[in-house]
C-alpha cells in the first residue's frame, strides 16, 4: 500500500481545502511534516485513518462530528492510494449526512465499488487487510501511540500478529473445520457399515442357485415350445383340410349352373354372324362423312374468301386516299423550308460578333476573379485594421498590469522572459540563504577542538547571524508576487503574438491579392478592350442567345429535310402496298370460282351414296347393332372363361386333397387341438414370468456383490481418513499451531528491533519474548531482565520506535499485501542530541529500502536534515495550511 494523495477540507483547523501530492516523495523516500505545535500537523494522519476507517484514535469517544471546523458544516476527505499495483480512491464526507465512496482505477477512469457503509466496512478490509487498530500499530503511529504494541496484552499481541499475517486460521477456524469433517466421516462410514451388514447374505453361492433354477425353467420351456410346435403343425392340417373340402363343394355348384345355360349360350352364337355386313355398312357411312365434312370445309372456304375480297377493296380505297394526304404534306414541308433559309440569313454573325463570342467564355472567368478578388480585398483592408485596434489594446493592458505590481523595467515584448530570469535569480539568493540557515543551526552543535562533519575543520568562525528566516520569508514572498505577476500578463501575451501573428498572416494575404489582381487586369486587358469589362456577361449573353436561335434554325432545316425524305420513303411503300393489294384482289376472285365449282361436284357425290339420308345417322344404327353383336360375343367368351377357371379349381382342390396326411375331419377337430394350444400358451406364460423374476433377482444380487466390494473399499479409505483427522484435531486442540507460528513471526520480527536498536543505542537493551508472548527487556550494561513496564519515557520510545520500524518491515516483507509506507508522529522531543542524531541516520537507511517514510515533528534539527518535507501553518484567520 502506498498513498498517492490526500484532499482534506473542514478537518479540525483545516477549514479550507488542501491537497497533499505523496508521488513528489516517492524519489527519496523520507520526507517530513512540519509546522509549529498546534498548526495541524497530526490532523494530516487523522485524515488518512478516518477516511479508511470512520474514526481516528485521537478523537477518542467524541463524535466525529465534533471534528468538523466551527466555519464549516461538513469534512471531506479523499484519498487516493494504490495497493498490489492496483489504484484505489476513498471519498469520506462527514456531517449531519455522513458518505462515503470506494472507488477503482480502470481503462483511465474511476469506476465505483461501493457506497454503503457496511459493504466498505468489509470491502476495505479485504482490500488492506487491516483493522484501525493494527493499522496504527504498523503503519501510521500517532502521537504519543508509540508504546501500545509493545505494552499490549500477550493474547491481545498474538490475536492482533494472527490477524495481520492470515494465520488465526490455523486455530478455533481451521480445527472447527478439521472437527466437523471428522464427525462427516464418522457418520459415512457408520452408514456404509451398517449398509454393508445388511447385504452380508449377497454371495456367490446364492447367486449360482439361483442360476441353477433359471436353467431348470428355462430347459422346461423348451419341451413346452416343441409340443405347441406339434400341435400348431396338426392344427393347421385340419385348417387346410377343411379349406379345401368347402372350396370343392363349392367349385361344384358353380359348375352344374353353368351347364344348365349352355343352350342359351347357343342361341347367341347365331347372331354373330351378321357381324361383316354391318362393318360394310360402317365403312359407307364414314366415306359419306368425309364429302360431307368436305362440303362444309368449301363453303367456309367459299365465305372466307368472300370476305377477304371485301377487307382488299377497303384497304384500297384507304390507301389511296392515304397517298392524297401525304403528297399535301410533302408540299407544305418544302414550303416552310424555303421560309427558313430566309431566317437562317439573318441570323448570321458579323466579323465582329464572330470574334467576340469566341473570345467572351475565356475572358469572363478572369473578369469574375477579378471583381471577387477586389472585394476580398476590402474586407482584408477593414479585418487588418480591427487587428491593430486590438494588438494596441493587449499591449496597454500588459503594460498596466507589469507597471502597477512591480517597479521592474520590463519591455512588453519580453515580459515573460525578464520576469522568469528575475524569478530565477530568487530563487538561487534562497538557496544561498538556506545554506547560511544551515550552517548557522549546524554551528549551535560544533564544540571547539572537534571536526565539523561537513568540511572536516576543527576551526569554528562565527556563522552569519542575520534573521536569516526572515530574509528568506521576504524573499519567497517577492517570488510569489513575481509569480502572480507572470500568471496575469501570460494568457494577455498570449493573445497579443497571436494578434500579431494574424497581422503579419493578413499583410502577407493582402499583398499576394494584389499582385494577381495586377497580374489579371493585364490579361484581360490584352485580350478584350476595357470598354466592353462592364458589359461582357450581358453581351455574352446577348451573342449567346443569337447563335442558339441561329443553330436552332439550321436543326429545323435539317428536321425538315428529314421529315420530307421520310414523307417521300412512306409515299412510295404505300404506292408498292397499293398496286400489291390490287394484284391479290385479282387472285382472290380466280380462288373463288374455283372453290364453287368444287363444292357443286361434292354435293352431287353425297347425293349418290345416300340417297339424301344423313350419314351420321346411317353408321350410329349400325355401331349401335355391331355393338350389341360384340356385346353377345364377349359375353360367351366370359361364360367359356368362368366355365374353364371353374373346372381347372376343382382339378387343383382335388389335387390337394389327395396329397394331405388325412382326407377326413376327425370327430371333436379342431376344436381339442385349439385346446390344447391355449393351455400350453397358458404354462409357458407363467414359466416366462418366473423365469423374469429369477433373472431380476440374479441381478439385483450382482449389483449388491459389486456394491460390498465398494463399500469394503470405502470403509477402508474413510478409516485411514478418520486417523488422519483425529491426529490433526489433536494437534489443533487450545490454538497450539496458532501459538507455534506467531512464536515464529514474533522471533523475526525481535531480532530486526534488536538490529536496530543497537543502531540507535548500541549494544544497551536487547528485547526478547517468552512462550506466552509476553515481552522483557534485558539490561546488558548491568546483565538483568527488565519488564517492559520500568521502562524509562525516552527508553519505552527508543524500544517502541525500533519494534515498530521491525514490525513494519516485516509486514512489507511477508504480507501477500505488502504496506509501502509508514508514518511517525512526534515522540522525539524527549531524545537527546546524539540518540536524535542516531535516530535520523536510521531514517536514512529506510530511504534504501521500498518504503516511504513520514515523520511529523515541529524540531528545527529534523527540519534541516530532511528537506524533503511539507510545512504546516496557521494564517491570520486561524485556518491550516500548507507549502
Amino acid at each position: 500500500m502506498l498513498p498517492i494523495s490526500l484532499y482534506i477540507e473542514g478537518l479540525h483547523s483545516y477549514a479550507s481545502p488542501v491537497e497533499i501530492d505523496f508521488t513528489r516523495f516517492y524519489k527519496n523516500k523520507l520526507f517530513g511534516i512540519f509546522g509549529d505545535t498546534g498548526s495541524g500537523k497530526s490532523s494530516i494522519l487523522d485524515a488518512i485513518i478516518l477516511s479508511i476507517y470512520g474514526d481516528s484514535p485521537r478523537l477518542g469517544k467524541q463524535k466525529r462530528t465534533e471534528a468538523i471546523n466551527p466555519l464549516k458544516d461538513y469534512i471531506k476527505i479523499k484519498f487516493l492510494f494504490t495497493i498490489s499495483g492496483q489504484k484505489y480512491l476513498i471519498e469520506r464526507t462527514i456531517s449531519k449526512q455522513n458518505k462515503v465512496k470506494l472507488s477503482i482505477h480502470q481503462n483511465g477512469i474511476f469506476i465505483p465499488l461501493t457506497e454503503k457503509d457496511r459493504e466498505f466496512e468489509l470491502k476495505i478490509k479485504e482490500i488492506i487487510g487491516l483493522t484501525r487498530d493494527e493499522f496504527c500499530k504498523v503503519v501510521i503511529l500517532p502521537q504519543n501511540k508509540f508504546a501500545e504494541f509493545l505494552q499490549q496484552k500477550p493474547a491481545e499481541r498474538a490475536e492482533m500478529i494472527g490477524n495481520i499475517f492470515d494465520i488465526n486460521i490455523f486455530g478455533e477456524p481451521l480445527y472447527n473445520t478439521v472437527n466437523n469433517k471428522l464427525k462427516e466421516t464418522e457418520t459415512a462410514k457408520a452408514e456404509k457399515e451398517k449398509r454393508l451388514n445388511e447385504l452380508q447374505e449377497v454371495t456367490e453361492n446364492l447367486i449360482n442357485e439361483k442360476e441353477s433354477e433359471l436353467k431348470s425353467r428355462q430347459d422346461e420351456l423348451n419341451k413346452l415350445f416343441i409340443k405347441q410346435k406339434d400341435l400348431n403343425q396338426k392344427l393347421e392340417v385340419f385348417k387346410t383340410l377343411i379349406q379345401i373340402l368347402n372350396e370343392k363343394s363349392n367349385y361344384e355348384q358353380k359348375l352344374r349352373l353353368m351347364e344348365e345355360k349352355k343352350s342359351e349360350i347357343e342361341e347367341k352364337r347365331k347372331r354373330l354372324e351378321k357381324q361383316e355386313e354391318l362393318h360394310r355398312m360402317i365403312a359407307a357411312a364414314e366415306s359419306a362423312i368425309e364429302i360431307k365434312k368436305k362440303i362444309e370445309t368449301l363453303k367456309e372456304r367459299q365465305k372466307n374468301t368472300k370476305l377477304e375480297i371485301n377487307r382488299t377493296e377497303k384497304k384500297l380505297k384507304e390507301i389511296n386516299s392515304f397517298v392524297l394526304k401525304i403528297n399535301e404534306e410533302i408540299r407544305k414541308i418544302t414550303d416552310g423550308e424555303e421560309k427558313l433559309k430566309e431566317k437562317l440569313k439573318k441570323l448570321a454573325f458579323s466579323k465582329d460578333e464572330e470574334r467576340l463570342y469566341n473570345i467572351l467564355p475565356s475572358v469572363l472567368p478572369d473578369l469574375k476573379k477579378f471583381k471577387d478578388l477586389n472585394e476580398e480585398i476590402s474586407k482584408l483592408d477593414k479585418n487588418l485594421a480591427q487587428e491593430r485596434t486590438l494588438y494596441e489594446k493587449t499591449f496597454r493592458n500588459i503594460t498596466g498590469i507589469v507597471s502597477t505590481d512591480t517597479s521592474l523595467k520590463i519591455d512588453t515584448e519580453d515580459a515573460e522572459k525578464t520576469l522568469e530570469e528575475e524569478i530565477e535569480k530568487l530563487k538561487n539568493y534562497l538557496k544561498e540563504l538556506e545554506v547560511k540557515n544551515l550552517a548557522s543551526t549546524l554551528s549551535r552543535y560544533l564544540k571547539p577542538g572537534q571536526p565539523c562533519p561537513v568540511c572536516g575543520s576543527i576551526e569554528h568562525p562565527q556563522p552569519f547571524q542575520d534573521n536569516v528566516q526572515e530574509i528568506m520569508k521576504a524573499v519567497e514572498n517577492e517570488i510569489g508576487k513575481l509569480e502572480e505577476i507572470k500568471k496575469k500578463i501570460k494568457p494577455e501575451l498570449k493573445k497579443l503574438i497571436e494578434t500579431r501573428s494574424r497581422i503579419s498572416h493578413v499583410n502577407e494575404t493582402l499583398k499576394e491579392k494584389e499582385e494577381v489582381v495586377l497580374i489579371l487586369k493585364l490579361q484581360i486587358y490584352d485580350k478584350l478592350p476595357q470598354e466592353y469589362w462592364d458589359r461582357a456577361d450581358e453581351l455574352f449573353l446577348s451573342l449567346k442567345k443569337k447563335k442558339e436561335e441561329y443553330d436552332e434554325t439550321i436543326k429545323k432545316i435539317d428536321e425538315n429535310r428529314d421529315a420530307l425524305i421520310q414523307k417521300n420513303k412512306i409515299l412510295n411503300e404505300n404506292l408498292s402496298e397499293q398496286a400489291n393489294i390490287k394484284a391479290h384482289k385479282e387472285q382472290l376472285e380466280i380462288k373463288l370460282k374455283e372453290i364453287e365449282i368444287d363444292l357443286n361436284k361434292n354435293l352431287e357425290n353425297l347425293n349418290e351414296k345416300t340417297g339424301g339420308t344423313d350419314p351420321e345417322e346411317l353408321r350410329n344404327r349400325a355401331k349401335s347393332e355391331l355393338e350389341n353383336i360384340k356385346a353377345l360375343a364377349k359375353e360367351i367368351e366370359q361364360w367359356e372363361n368362368s366355365l374353364n377357371t371353374v373346372k381347372g379349381a376343382l382339378k387343383s382342390a382335388e389335387e390337394r386333397l389327395m396329397n394331405l396326411p388325412i382326407k377326413e375331419l376327425p370327430d371333436g377337430e379342431p376344436e381339442r387341438t385349439i385346446n390344447e394350444l391355449e393351455l400350453i400358451s397358458q404354462n409357458i406364460a407363467k414359466i416366462n414370468e418366473k423365469i423374469g423374476s429369477i433373472k431380476e433377482s440374479i441381478k439385483r444380487d450382482r449389483e449388491a456383490l459389486v456394491e460390498k466390494g465398494i463399500l469394503s473399499d470405502e470403509i477402508k479409505h474413510l478409516s485411514t481418513t478418520s486417523t488422519v483427522l483425529q491426529r490433526l484435531k489433536n494437534i489443533l486442540i487450545g490454538k497450539q499451531m496458532v501459538k507455534f507460528l506467531s512464536m515464529y513471526l514474533f522471533n523475526d520480527i525481535i531480532r530486526l528491533a534488536n538490529k536496530l536498536l543497537d543502531d540507535l543505542i548500541g549494544k544497551r537493551f536487547r528485547l526478547n519474548i517468552s512462550e506466552d508472548l509476553a515481552f522483557s527487556v534485558k539490561d546488558l550494561f548491568y546483565n538483568k531482565d527488565r519488564p517492559v513496564e520500568t521502562l524509562s519515557g525516552g527508553e519505552t520510545f527508543i524500544v517502541s520506535f525500533a519494534l515498530s520500524l521491525a514490525l513494519s518491515y516485516y509486514i512489507q516483507l511477508r504480507r501477500k499485501k505488502s504496506i509501502q509506507f509508514f508514518f511517525i508522529d512526534e515522540g522525539f522531543s524527549s531524545l537527546d542530541k546524539d540518540l536524535l542524531e542516531s535516530v535520523c541516520n536510521i531514517f536514512q537507511e529506510l530511504r534504501s529500502q521500498d518504503r516511504l517514510v513520514g515523520i511529523i515533528s515541529h524540531i528545527t534539527e529534523l527540519k534541516q536534515l530532511i528537506p524533503d518535507h511539507i510545512y504546516v501553518y496557521r494564517d491570520s484567520t486561524g485556518a491550516s495550511r500548507i507549502r
